[in-house]
């Protein structure tokens, strides 16, 4: 298997994660990993994502894809909530 360098973008801070990378190449890569992972660290770093991918072959990995993140859910304090 090859390994690639793989760039994302618009991935919310509380997503970047090797379980969105592995969702976002599917059954294209057989392992990955976070290739910066300090990267993760800031919540404001925007910037590309950098995930290290083996696959089969590079050409199997999507040039894009468009997927919704879901917010992460809220902490409740167990206080009264407001209606």
């Amino acid at each position: 298997s090859d390994g690639v360098l793989v760039g994302t973008k618009g991935i919310p801070a509380h997503a970047r994660s090797v379980e969105t990378a592995q969702t976002i190449l599917g059954s294209s890569s057989a392992r990955v990993e976070i290739a910066k992972p300090g990267a993760l660290a800031d919540p404001d770093d925007d910037r590309e994502l950098f995930i290290a991918a083996w696959c089969a072959h590079p050409n199997l990995i999507p040039d894009e894809k468009i997927m919704a993140v879901p917010e992460p859910q809220e902490e409740h304090d167990g206080g009264p909530h407001s209606t």
